[in-house]
């Protein structure tokens, strides 16, 4: 379980929820993903994106703040 409170662990989520959505748009777009999304990238797994998703959603509801799922289509998804 990521840990939103610890500095590192949440700098490391918000970087790869930010390569998703950089992922999102440039596929849509139809165009190859910037090398520096890719390399963050490259080790995803279903599991990790689960894992990041409950984290950053723990994170928007902390805030009071709606929580948009990243993966590989948005969705909404609603605060905990």
């Amino acid at each position: 379980m990521i840990d939103i409170t610890d500095p590192a662990q949440l700098d490391a989520l918000m970087v790869r929820v930010q390569a998703r959505r950089v992922a999102q748009c440039y596929q849509g777009a139809g165009r190859n993903l910037p090398p520096l999304t890719d390399r963050i990238l490259e080790n995803d797994t279903e599991e990790k994106i689960e894992e990041d998703a409950a984290a950053y959603a723990a994170w928007c509801a902390a805030r009071g703040v709606e929580c948009v799922r990243v993966l590989g289509v948005s969705e909404s998804a609603p605060l905990a």
